[in-house]
């Protein structure tokens, strides 16, 4: 919210994964355990993907609504591909780490 209040938190141990923010307002993120969470707008869990056994790395969501993130699994990095319907980024200063699709940290 505008006056930075908290609007909600979800447990979850995240090290190196930078959330990204769909058009729907879910909230994407890799969890260390080799988990990739999608969080409601209000802060509930929507979907969880079991991907790997290790960190799984910031997602990204394409203009189709499909997200990649990178993860750990058996020690082998693998990129996923999760495809969500009816969605894409957030139209927004910064909906995903780098601000953008190619992480260029630009916003347009």
């Amino acid at each position: 919210p505008a006056d930075g209040s908290v609007n909600w938190t979800y447990d979850a141990e995240i090290v190196e994964s930078v959330p990204a923010v769909d058009m729907n307002g879910n909230v994407y993120v890799g969890t260390t355990n080799g988990r990739l969470l999608i969080l409601s707008s209000a802060g509930g869990l929507e979907k969880e993907f079991e991907l790997g056994d290790g960190v799984i790395n910031s997602p990204t969501i394409i203009s189709d609504g499909t997200v990649f993130v990178e993860g750990l699994d058996e020690e082998v990095i693998k990129l996923f591909k999760v495809s969500v319907e009816e969605s894409g980024p957030a139209d927004s200063p910064w909906p995903m780490k780098g601000q953008n699709v190619k992480n260029t940290a630009q916003a347009k």
